[in-house]
């Protein structure tokens, strides 16, 4: 496809444009960290439900609580498509410190039998 090779429907990542500064900017990018850290993930219980008796969703919440803080919209699609490329991006980083981490280990383990 045009935007770099991804095939989904709603455009891959939904970073991966020019505009993806704009769609999380060092304020939204603000707000979703502290939503984040208000809304935990819920395990099986994926709903919540609001003082008024709505049902909400994680992302839901964290799209509610990030247009509250900045008064910008981004949707629970948006919010999720956010988090799942944050969880590669650690995921990524955690195996490259696997990988270091081995040959380290390679390394001490050569001069401790040599």
């Amino acid at each position: 496809t045009a935007n770099g090779g991804s095939t989904s429907s709603d455009g891959g990542d939904g970073e991966l444009g020019s505009d993806a500064e704009g769609v999380w900017s060092p304020d939204i990018e603000q707000a979703f960290q502290e939503a984040l850290a208000i809304y935990p993930p819920c395990g099986r219980r994926k709903i919540i439900l609001s003082d008024e008796g709505k049902m909400y969703g994680r992302n839901e919440l964290i799209a509610r609580y990030i247009k509250l803080r900045t008064g910008k919209v981004r949707t629970r699609k948006q919010v999720s498509s956010h988090i799942q490329v944050l969880a590669r991006k650690k995921a990524r980083e955690i195996q490259g410190k696997i990988k270091v981490w081995t040959l380290d280990q390679a390394a001490k383990d050569k001069v401790m039998a040599g």
